[in-house]
């Protein structure tokens, strides 16, 4: 069986969503949740991805992938593995609450 193939503007396109997904994520960061040190990372990853979503609706985004759009997904993909540690390690020093009686 044959996998129908992906034109390149459907590529693109996933790509898009992705990247805007991430960061939807990032832009809706609890600032309260989270340290000064990772909104300021945060706030530059989110700069630079709107850039990438910018450039993958330009024409030109059919060349091959630049090295800055493969460290921008990398930049994307660590702040969101830092936030899921972040939340995970928060949520094992929370106590549980007290049952009711």
């Amino acid at each position: 069986m044959c996998k129908p193939s992906v034109t390149a503007e459907e590529q693109i396109a996933i790509q898009r969503e992705a990247l805007r997904g991430i960061l939807d994520t990032l832009q809706n960061l609890d600032p309260e949740m989270t340290s000064h040190a990772e909104m300021e990372r945060c706030k530059k990853v989110i700069t630079r991805l709107r850039a990438a979503v910018k450039a993958l609706e330009a024409p030109e985004i059919f060349a091959a992938p630049t090295e800055a759009s493969v460290n921008v997904l990398a930049d994307a993909i660590t702040a969101k593995r830092l936030s899921i540690v972040r939340q995970q390690e928060e949520q094992r020093e929370r106590p549980e609450p007290a049952p009711r009686r």
